[in-house]
């Protein structure tokens, strides 16, 4: 999965810096940091897309929330999709274009901010951390995604849990749950990255160090891709039915 990805736990068996499934040590790590009292959370996996699509059709699902994607045009089997949308109780489609396939299954349409509305992080498959701040402000009524979840957090009773105000308090509250894990963000900040692009994982304990590229990293050491002839070694695998047609490659190393 990418790294970015991972270590937000965007993908439902991973935790905040690449935690494993959410096993009771973790639950407790989260508990603590979001005062959440015992017996306030799940400490089963949430359920994968096609999961909850067919937990829409076996009525187990009774709201659907889609955010920044489009199931109706992404998602295998899109008849079946589409069929159990229409079964969805109550559907939100959160997402800065309208309309979209999606937005026509949905009971209420949430405005999100674009990219250049909005100030975030954005990490690419070097683990380069780039703190991109929004160049105008969000048109009408929409909003940074995290301001949507945090206002819907702190009508369902949830205020001690979602007080941030900025995207920086939500990306400081995010590094310092990634603390002494495997992708340790916890050295980085707005602030920080303000100055210059960051490598992680970014470990605060450990003095920043200047790199031949103009980067500043605190990256913990990896594999060493280095050959002796220099540089990585690019292998192509192809289906067996290609074996035997010629292919140009190119070293690119």
């Amino acid at each position: 999965m990418p790294w970015g990805a991972g270590r937000r736990a965007a993908s439902l068996n991973f935790c905040q810096g690449i935690g494993s499934s959410p096993i009771q040590s973790t639950v407790e790590h989260w508990r603590q940091a979001w005062h959440v009292a015992r017996g306030g959370d799940r400490p089963e996996p949430g359920r994968a897309i096609w999961d909850m699509i067919l937990g829409l059709e076996r009525g187990e699902v009774s709201v659907f929330w889609v955010a920044a994607t489009n199931p109706v045009v992404s998602l295998p089997d899109l008849e079946r999709t589409k069929r159990a949308l229409r079964n969805s109780p109550f559907t939100i489609c959160q997402d800065a274009y309208f309309p979209t396939e999606t937005t026509e299954f949905s009971h209420l349409v949430l405005p999100a901010a674009p990219w250049g509305e909005k100030t975030g992080v954005m990490t690419n498959s070097e683990r380069v951390v780039t703190l991109c701040s929004r160049f105008r402000p969000a048109l009408g009524q929409a909003k940074a995604d995290w301001e949507i979840f945090a206002e819907v957090g702190r009508r369902l009773g949830y205020e001690a849990q979602f007080q941030a105000q900025t995207a920086a308090a939500v990306f400081d509250e995010f590094v310092a749950l990634t603390g002494d894990r495997l992708c340790d963000m916890s050295g980085m900040s707005h602030a920080r990255l303000l100055q210059g692009r960051c490598n992680g994982p970014c470990l605060r304990s450990k003095r920043r160090q200047p790199r031949p590229n103009g980067l500043t990293s605190d990256c913990i050491p990896t594999i060493d891709f280095s050959r002796r002839r220099g540089g990585p070694d690019f292998r192509i695998f192809m289906p067996k039915v290609w074996r035997n047609r010629r292919i140009r490659t190119t070293r690119l190393c």
